[in-house]
């Protein structure tokens, strides 16, 4: 959780940034990048940091991560439809 402490103690926010589509054009056992597939990079709103106390940082962090899954799930829930799953 060391960034969220970082970027609160700069008064900076945290943009939470989630990549789908990975999955379909890198084999996970190589680095050779399959062409065809489509990735998309989401770059949400950013979520501001200044004045959260120490103890809100486990809040914080889980609030980023909602965003990013939120993004994650939804391509997931598309692609089982897509496939009649």
């Amino acid at each position: 959780k060391g960034v969220f402490f970082m970027a609160r103690d700069l008064g900076i926010p945290i943009v939470p940034v989630s990549v789908v589509g990975m999955y379909e054009v890198m084999n996970p056992h190589s680095w050779v990048i399959r062409p065809g597939g489509d990735v998309t990079v989401y770059c949400d709103a950013p979520i501001e940091t200044a004045g959260i106390p120490d103890e809100g940082i486990e809040d914080l962090a889980n609030r980023v991560r909602a965003v990013m899954a939120a993004r994650v799930d939804a391509y997931w829930d598309a692609k089982a439809k897509e496939s009649g799953k």
